[in-house]
């Protein structure tokens, strides 16, 4: 018992040299780090050594050589051990941190039903409340998280200004604009490839929603919507009726870093709508959070009309409605399923504002968000008394023109494509992506990391 007492208390003198060692040779290289014994094969419960297979290591000097060698790859390979990742301090110094997917980060942090919803849909993350800790260092600045969908990140930026959702001349659909996001002059400006996207702009005089008499002559092509938020340029976007433009410059407020840029990821938006028969503003509680997650992922189109002027744009749009790319805006389900309700006990819950109207309908009729269940809207972190655009199209059975938005007084509406209106401009980041630091407060804001692949 003596002997074996004496040769573990010897293991452990020499072990702690080894590590000593080790750390003089990690500051030659000016980094350090942050590891546990048993990462790198030494068992603390029984003073002993294991193997990469967690066999017994009986051999001192092949057990020593192996806690060398992996602790000599964390420090002087600048290297972490698998299943975790290397983030960088300051003045060189670095920590290996375990990994953690998004959800299971947030997760840690975040108390389901009050910041967090985990329930409203299979294998979905949403942040809820009044102001949740959600805000992420994106872009040079602070963005929110709406939440973790599929394993990715989707972020929502403030707004970069009032746009167009499309314009068209007067004899397309009266001028008021087509209500198709996959060719929409919306989706030009945010996303990248139509750097040389041309148009027209009306050079004539307004009259009303008509460009002088609409003679060729009021008209010229030129360069307009083209990919100028993506590449954070400056020129000609779209802000009214008959391809009526004006002065855009997105060289700050466009995306301007790089790496941000690379952990956007390709995403499949949904551009389903309502069915045109569907009376939403009518008496009884329709627009309600799940009606419009399912319209958002329905085949209905935003085109379900035949004849009238405001129906004679010839846009195609995709079948099942559907669009890949990498810049979009929030759905009218974001806004709605972002309440936490009243957190108290003495107000509206949550599970009843998923369950009445957020859509706009008279004072007098059917309760709402607006005139009844107020709790709802003060409690939902995207409702910025802002009017702003979302993606989804409203169908009617003559107008082809009309996308649902967000009203400045908290309920879910419609507008004209052509309207100027602001835009938050929403992405989805790979799921490579992961959160290294920061509790999503605005002092300290999620930090993101990528790792190419």
């Amino acid at each position: 018992m003596r002997k074996k007492f004496l040769i573990n208390k010897n293991l452990r003198i020499t072990v702690f040299l080894i590590m000593i060692i080790v750390l003089s040779i990690s500051s030659v290289y000016a980094a350090t780090i942050l590891f546990q014994a048993n990462e790198v094969g030494y068992d603390n419960s029984n003073t002993g050594f294991v193997d990469g297979n967690n066999n017994p290591v009986e051999d001192v000097q092949t057990a020593l050589d192996e806690l060398y060698d992996k602790a000599s790859a964390c420090s002087v390979r600048n290297i972490c051990p698998v299943g975790y990742k290397r983030i960088e301090g300051s003045n060189g110094e670095y920590s290996c941190i375990l990994k953690k997917s998004p959800k299971a980060y947030i997760e840690s942090l975040n108390t389901e039903g009050e910041t967090i919803s985990t329930t409203d849909h299979y294998d979905e993350l949403r942040f809820i409340g009044a102001n949740p800790p959600n805000y992420v260092s994106f872009n040079g600045g602070t963005w929110r998280i709406i939440g973790v969908f599929d394993g990715k990140l989707k972020l929502v930026g403030s707004s970069i200004g009032t746009y167009s959702y499309d314009s068209s001349t007067y004899n397309v659909n009266n001028g008021y604009g087509v209500n198709a996001w996959e060719d929409a002059d919306l989706m030009k400006l945010l996303n990248p490839g139509y750097e040389t996207n041309t148009d027209y702009n009306c050079v004539g005089s307004y009259s009303g929603t008509t460009c002088g008499t609409n003679d060729p002559s009021d008209f010229e092509q030129t360069l307009v919507n083209n990919s100028l938020y993506w590449n954070a340029g400056s020129g000609l976007c779209y802000s009214y009726a008959d391809y009526r433009t004006k002065s855009c410059d997105f060289t700050s407020t466009g995306l301007t870093d790089a790496d941000s840029k690379a952990m956007i990821d390709d995403n499949t938006w949904y551009l389903g709508s309502n069915p045109a028969s569907d009376d939403l503003w009518g008496a009884g509680e329709i627009v309600t959070a799940s009606y419009l997650y399912n319209m958002e992922r329905s085949n209905y189109t935003g085109k379900q009309c035949t004849s009238g002027g405001y129906c004679t744009d010839q846009v195609p749009r995709n079948t099942p409605p559907v669009w890949t790319g990498k810049v979009g805006l929030i759905y009218p389900s974001d806004y709605a399923y972002a309440t936490s309700g009243d957190l108290t006990g003495s107000g509206t819950d949550r599970a009843t504002c998923l369950s009445k109207q957020v859509g706009n309908v008279s004072a007098s009729t059917t309760p709402n968000w607006v005139n009844t269940y107020t709790d709802c809207l003060n409690n939902d972190w995207l409702f910025n008394r802002t009017t702003t655009w979302s993606l989804s199209p409203r169908a009617f059975s003559s107008y082809a023109n009309y996308v649902f938005y967000v009203h400045s007084a908290g309920h879910v509406y419609h507008g004209d494509a052509m309207a100027a209106i602001a835009v938050r401009p929403v992405v989805y980041l790979k799921s490579s992506v992961t959160i290294t630091r920061g509790d999503g407060t605005q002092s300290k804001p999620f930090e993101l990391s990528y790792e190419a692949e």
